[in-house]
């Protein structure tokens, strides 16, 4: 399955990144670039990533994850996943990010304004 990433905005503080296929060192790149776009708007202090069409993660994909939760820290914003299967979680957790990261089941239960 080939990457892709489409980005939209239900709330003007709330950014949402439906992911699909693998996020490894050939695509973070490809993320990065398409996520500073949203990351660059000082108003949005939320990001959801829809993770249910994620079939692989790498440790460059966890740089992005990263990025985005430095990013909104300095605005006192939050990092959701939706959607995150069993493989992805236990990687998330192994490195450690579970602390800075909210695991929700839908987008309706992220706690944004």
């Amino acid at each position: 399955m080939d990457f892709s990433c489409e980005f939209r905005m239900p709330r003007p503080s709330v950014a949402l990144a439906i992911v699909r296929g693998s996020l490894d060192a050939g695509t973070s790149i490809e993320m990065e670039s398409a996520l500073a776009g949203y990351l660059g708007k000082p108003e949005v202090r939320y990001f959801v990533l829809d993770l249910a069409q994620l079939i692989f993660i790498s440790s460059s994909g966890l740089r992005i994850l990263m990025i985005i939760i430095k990013t909104l820290a300095r605005r006192s914003g939050k990092l959701y996943l939706i959607g995150a299967g069993e493989q992805t979680i236990k990687l998330i957790t192994m490195s450690g990010l579970a602390k800075l990261i909210f695991f929700r089941g839908s987008l309706d239960e992220c706690e944004v304004d």
